[in-house]
């Protein structure tokens, strides 16, 4: 499981964290799986050449979208325009509301804790399963 490789704008701008995020997915994490692992990816899509924009060109991937503010469609079932975080004793889900409204597009897109989380999962029809048939998970 890889939840959140670019920390910031700044590195999210750098083609060279891009490409070193890059070189430890290939190198690193991919090389650490068991054989038919599922794979999966969270993260704000902060650039098309971020690491799920490089994975999503070489590989197969189901893309489960969250954005901050249901849309038409959401796949938990929210009202339109309910936020992800519920508006609990910090106020969360109005600070989203307000902050959909005040922010510019390219921040309010890609923020760090995010408006559109998206979670990309990778699984190999052939990977093992446990004696009682449901698949085994494995993060490494």
């Amino acid at each position: 499981m890889i939840d959140d490789p670019i920390r910031s704008r700044q590195d999210a701008d750098s083609e060279l964290i891009r490409d070193r995020i890059w070189d430890w997915y290939i190198n690193d994490f991919k090389t650490r799986l068991i054989p038919h692992a599922a794979e999966i990816m969270i993260q704000t899509r902060w650039s098309e050449d971020d690491l799920a924009g490089r994975a999503l060109n070489h590989e197969e991937w189901r893309v489960i979208s969250l954005p901050a503010l249901a849309e038409p469609g959401d796949p938990l079932g929210r009202a339109l325009g309910e936020p992800l975080w519920c508006d609990d004793d910090y106020g969360y889900g109005g600070q989203l509301v307000e902050l959909s409204t005040k922010t510019p597009a390219r921040t309010w897109s890609s923020m760090d804790w995010p408006p559109r989380c998206r979670i990309y999962v990778r699984e190999d029809e052939g990977r093992r399963t446990s004696p009682g048939g449901a698949a085994k998970l494995r993060i490494s």
